[in-house]
């Protein structure tokens, strides 16, 4: 409740500055993510896609995976985001958090706290620093998002102090947080959660990023004690190794702390390689391994599954662009999924323990 003050004072002092002076920048932006999915297993079902995903989640059907329209205001020592959202992700990935809380995307505010260096304090809803993946399909590499993305963070909540170094090659953040994706501190959660996040990037075309999250988030079935702390680290690299190549790799490792001991682990690799025949044309193959034992992440399983499953899971996928024009991209995928268990698909006319998916989306912004 304190952040989202905050935050609605900044906003009411920065457009309140704009008014005041129309020189202050203070821009607008919209986006959209139109999607057409397709189940090879079962074509002529109309049903909700893979338990473990929040993106593109209808398939055999024609959705929206995002709508959104964003504001950014900025003068100088003070600035602001605001974003309001509909769609599949926001339906499905926001689907704890209160009803009226479930259409915001962003909404934050800060102060620069020195004049002649870029060290912030920002408080409010934010983008997560978690993974190379974001909620908006047109910025990642690939049109789906991997299974860790998934099921880490897509926003964070709290306080923030963001330090740029003045070559812009390193960037220092550290977090104050409302817990593990939550907009608003769960009931009975004791202690706080802290994050961090450091960026190297050492040439042009190198970043490595670490990030990590400590504290309790109030999602974990397995340990309803209200005494656990969550323990995650996140490492990527992007690298562009020639001209029309860009890679990425990612390692993810958590661990659940009940009493100061470690009860449950699970991680996370992910990596893909893109290559641009043109400007307009690109191709992106990726693939990734999620383990999960004790579905410590992982929520939309039922008990019976939880008991008698270990969830361990790999994916592959091929996906093609064709950057239209500037504000339109088209985007096609197929997408593969294997695991040795028959339990993982969700609920099907037969058993299988693999499946292929296959994906088209249409992202268009302004």
């Amino acid at each position: 409740m304190r952040c989202t003050l905050i935050v609605f004072t900044w906003l009411g002092i920065c457009f309140c500055g704009y008014a005041q002076d129309s020189s202050k920048k203070f821009t607008w932006s919209a986006y959209g993510e139109f999607y057409a999915a397709f189940d090879a297993i079962e074509p002529r079902t109309n049903q909700n896609s893979l338990p473990f995903l929040v993106n593109h989640k209808r398939v055999n059907n024609v959705g929206v995976n995002i709508a959104l329209v964003r504001t950014h205001y900025a003068n100088g020592n003070t600035r602001a985001n605001a974003g309001i959202m509909l769609g599949d992700y926001s339906r499905y990935n926001l689907g704890s958090e209160d009803l009226s809380l479930r259409n915001i995307y962003e909404l934050n505010a800060g102060v620069k706290l020195l004049k002649y260096d870029k060290l912030w304090l920002d408080a409010g809803v934010f983008e997560s620093y978690l993974g190379f993946e974001g909620p908006l399909g047109v910025n990642n590499a690939t049109l789906t998002r991997s299974m860790f993305a998934e099921n880490s963070p897509y926003y964070l909540s709290g306080v923030r102090l963001h330090y740029t170094s003045r070559d812009s090659r390193m960037m220092l953040s550290a977090y104050y947080l409302n817990g593990w994706q939550r907009m608003v501190r769960p009931n009975g959660m004791r202690g706080t959660a802290w994050g961090t996040h450091i960026v190297f990037m050492p040439t042009q075309n190198t970043v490595i990023s670490y990030g990590t999250f400590w504290g309790g988030d109030g999602f974990s079935k397995q340990l309803q004690q209200s005494n656990y702390k969550r323990w995650f680290n996140d490492v990527y690299v992007l690298f562009k190794p020639f001209k029309k190549v860009e890679a990425g790799i990612l390692f993810d490792y958590g661990i659940d702390y009940a009493d100061r001991q470690p009860a449950y682990r699970w991680y996370a690799l992910n990596g893909f390689v893109k290559y641009s025949f043109t400007p307009r044309f690109s191709l992106t193959g990726r693939a990734e391994r999620f383990s999960d034992p004790n579905y410590t992440v992982l929520s939309n399983f039922s008990s019976s599954i939880i008991n008698s499953t270990r969830f361990l899971m790999h994916a592959y996928s091929l996906n093609f662009d064709i950057k239209l024009n500037e504000q339109i991209t088209f985007r096609s995928e197929a997408r593969a999924f294997e695991s040795g268990d028959y339990n993982l698909f969700g609920k099907r006319a037969k058993p299988v323990n693999s499946t292929q998916l296959y994906t088209a989306s249409l992202c268009v912004r302004f």
